[in-house]
């Protein structure tokens, strides 16, 4: 999920000191999300998707067709 966000942030042109502002978490958090070192709660991965106009749906199909990119050899 980390992946996704970071993708559609830079995509807006959002710094990640502006995201983390608008969702009411540090800024190191929303790097450590983006990496993947850590996962957010319900709530800040609810609001990350709100702020940024993303849908879970959205986030989930996109991880699903790219694992199965990853799967094919």
């Amino acid at each position: 999920m980390g992946l996704h966000i970071k993708r559609k942030r830079e995509a807006l042109g959002v710094i990640a000191v502006q995201l983390a502002e608008e969702v009411g978490v540090t800024q190191r958090c929303i790097y450590k999300i983006e990496a993947g070192k850590s996962l957010p709660t319900w709530s800040v991965a609810t609001r990350l998707l709100e702020v940024l106009g993303m849908s879970l749906e959205e986030v989930v199909k996109t991880i699903a067709v790219e694992g199965k990119e990853h799967l094919q050899i």
